[in-house]
């Protein structure tokens, strides 16, 4: 690809993830859970309005964020779809303060967690 600086890199991968969230997007979030009219209007709103991210900001509104959920989106497309549109869906936003996202409980449903465990 003859990149020659990080932010060239950078910029390559940004597109690349684009593009890829975008077809899982068209793929499999249809009807109601459509995100995004068309492929380019995705594409244009993951490449400029959506922030690549640091390594820290996987649970932020970034292109890292919706890559994570991509992978989830054919496997639960009800849950997952929202997370990759331009919302975010509650998950990939930057509504959270630190100490929100640290104490968050990632695993609150079975078979990662006992039913009744952690339930008053």
């Amino acid at each position: 690809m003859h990149l020659n600086t990080t932010a060239e890199t950078q910029a390559a991968v940004h597109s690349k993830l684009a593009q890829s969230i975008c077809k899982t997007a068209q793929t499999n979030c249809v009807g109601d859970n459509q995100q995004y009219d068309s492929m380019e209007e995705c594409y244009h709103h993951l490449t400029t309005q959506t922030p690549f991210g640091q390594a820290h900001q996987m649970g932020m509104d970034t292109i890292l964020c919706r890559m994570v959920h991509q992978n989830m989106v054919p496997f639960r497309p009800d849950v997952h779809c929202s997370h990759i549109g331009p919302s975010g869906g509650g998950y990939c936003t930057n509504d959270r303060t630190y100490i929100d996202t640290v104490s968050r409980p990632f695993f609150t449903k079975k078979p990662f967690v006992p039913y009744g465990f952690g339930q008053e």
